[in-house]
């Protein structure tokens, strides 16, 4: 049957083009008429063809059969003349023919009848469906000779056989083959040509795939262009792959991502260079435009209850040329100042990075009052793409005054986080989930020795409810509890709070809990809380945003939830920005305590709350 081989292969060549033009435009035949095959300028003064289709019992055929032809527009089929009504019919049937081939049907048959007379015509489509074929084999073919053996079948890939014989699914597999020699040392492989030989008597198929590979190449000495700034011997440390290694294009994306995280790039562009045909040998020719390192920003937010604050900060992301970052943050609000210094230096091998830091300040709020200053060592390492973890040791000193008593307090702090991160976004998240847990001994001098440890678990989660994200529900939770010690042992800076921005909102900052007969807060030795939020994109760049958020600080270790809860709920909007939203938000109190809350809060800030 080499005649209809031939046909169907060239009918197929055409198929996967054909079909994507119609899903397209279902309507495109019947919209571009020419010469005298065009339809009635007005339909109103024709009558439209009837239209059948004969010997097609699948409904999904059908629908795709009629999807794409002129004659069976969903809007109607209006010939000039009965000329223009074969001429039409007769292109549909090869299309017809054309789509059901695409979908495994090679010895698909569709014959078009015109009938005249009176309008309307009637056109009548006779299909001869006849068996699917299957794929029986994959058949490679090289044009090159290379020195290196090459696959010939899918198992030598670790690919399946296809499925079913349809021109989407033989395209994958084309597809999967390429992406096999990429990975694989191919990387300048490409696909000379695709056909399918079809046998008639058995009903099957063999996709031939013919390739120029070129040598097989490995990982020569990589160049680079553009650095300047950035020390190259650090350049090399964020390189996936050494000299030798078996050439990998999805290395080479994996090397763009790892220096675009310095953030110290603005353009990245990663090629193969030329493959030395006697070793194999091929550089990666990395061309890079360098930003500036120094970055200054200034940020503000607005509380009832805290009152206004300001924010600036400072930072070099490669003071010492080895992308080693230097931050300084400054914070000045009503209530807390600070000043924080810190610099970090990063270890691109061991996917991890050590952070030195200096923090002063100085908080006045109801709960007491603190003079504090310390510093702080951490490494942090990246355990799997989600996983991290933390561990650290700190010396802070502090002058504390409550109730009109002041004390001085030196504690050192050995902290311990372990954190699994899935969210899509730290500025505007609109989808994954975040878990920490955290667990930090505390040892010192505070009213004598102080010897206790706080353990605390956040949880937060993003689930779009649109498709398009613009609806999402969005939610968190913070259980914290004190080991060891006693609530005299504990100083008032490291006990529980509730209540605020950053907390439950519609309660005074740290009011959300215990507080004394003057109604100042007194914290907690445990704290539970918990929020919701839908927040919806209505216009552009704006959302809207409604939540109920609740919880306590709690005099008990644990948190004890026989004790009496409080409930905040509120709106808000939101404006996006390349930094992240600015947010606007009114909240009321659901428990409000005489004297003690007040009838509602405001909060202006940069960033989600949670």
């Amino acid at each position: 049957m080499p005649s209809r081989a031939h046909q169907a292969v060239n009918r197929l060549l055409v198929c996967v083009a054909v079909v994507f033009a119609s899903l397209l435009s279902p309507n495109s035949y019947a919209q571009e008429p020419i010469g005298e095959d065009a339809q009635a300028a007005d339909p109103s003064q024709a009558a439209s063809a009837v239209v059948r289709i004969e010997g097609l019992p699948d409904d999904v055929l059908n629908k795709g059969v009629r999807a794409i032809g002129e004659t069976t527009n969903t809007a109607g089929f209006f010939p000039r003349s009965f000329g223009a009504a074969r001429r039409a019919a007769r292109r549909d049937a090869e299309l017809f023919t054309t789509y059901l081939q695409s979908e495994g049907y090679y010895a698909a048959e569709v014959e078009a009848r015109v009938v005249s007379g009176d309008h309307p015509y009637g056109i009548t489509f006779y299909v001869t469906l006849g068996e699917r074929f299957r794929v029986e084999q994959v058949k490679m073919v090289y044009t090159d000779e290379q020195a290196h053996p090459r696959p010939f079948a899918l198992t030598d890939m670790g690919l399946d056989l296809p499925e079913d014989p349809t021109a989407a699914t033989l395209e994958k597999t084309q597809a999967n083959v390429l992406t096999y020699f990429r990975d694989n040392g191919y990387p300048r492989v490409r696909v000379i040509s695709d056909r399918i030989l079809a046998n008639f008597s058995r009903q099957s198929a063999v996709l031939e795939l013919s390739f120029e590979t070129g040598p097989k190449a490995v990982f020569g000495a990589t160049e680079w262009r553009g650095l300047d700034r950035l020390e190259q011997s650090y350049a090399e440390t964020l390189i996936p792959w050494a000299q030798g290694d078996v050439f990998d294009l999805d290395a080479l994306a994996q090397a763009r991502e790892k220096l675009s995280e310095t953030n110290l790039f603005s353009s990245i562009e990663i090629s193969p260079g030329e493959t030395d045909p006697a070793t194999g040998k091929t550089p990666a020719i990395v061309t890079v435009t360098e930003r500036s390192p120094r970055t200054i920003g200034v940020g503000g937010s607005y509380s009832t209850n805290k009152g206004p604050g300001v924010r600036i900060f400072w930072e070099n992301r490669n003071i010492l040329k080895r992308s080693e970052k230097l931050r300084v943050d400054l914070s000045v609000a009503q209530i807390e100042q600070e000043l924080t210094t810190t610099l970090s230096k990063p270890f691109p091998r061991q996917q991890s990075t050590w952070s030195n830091t200096f923090a002063a300040g100085r908080e006045d709020s109801d709960a007491f009052e603190e003079i504090r200053a310390g510093v702080s060592s951490a490494y942090a390492k990246r355990l799997s793409t989600k996983l991290s973890g933390r561990i650290g040791a700190g010396l802070e000193g502090s002058q504390l005054k409550e109730d009109g008593v002041t004390e001085d307090i030196i504690l050192a702090s050995f902290p311990v986080q372990l954190a699994r991160n899935t969210v899509d976004s730290s500025l505007d998240p609109t989808k994954g989930t975040r878990l920490s847990i955290q667990a930090t001994p505390y040892a010192g001098r505070a009213d004598g020795f102080a010897g206790f440890g706080l353990v605390e678990v956040t949880g937060v989660f993003h689930q779009p409810l649109t498709s398009s994200r613009r609806v999402i529900l969005s939610g968190w939770s913070r259980i914290g509890t004190t080991l060891a010690g006693s609530e005299g042992t504990v100083p008032s800076n490291k006990r529980y709070y509730a209540g605020g921005g950053g907390s439950i909102r519609g309660y005074g900052y740290q009011l959300a809990g215990p507080v004394d007969e003057d109604g100042d807060p007194e914290g907690g030795n445990a704290v539970a809380e918990f929020g919701l939020e839908m927040r919806g994109r209505v216009y552009k760049d704006v959302s809207l945003a409604a939540f109920f958020e609740g919880g306590s600080a709690f005099e008990s270790r644990y948190p004890d939830f026989s004790e009496r809860l409080l409930y905040g709920a509120g709106a808000g909007v939101r404006y996006h920005t390349a930094i992240g939203p600015i947010r606007v938000d009114f909240a009321v109190p659901l428990d409000r305590r005489s004297g003690i809350d007040d009838a509602f809060q405001f909060y202006i800030s940069l960033g989600q709350a949670f």
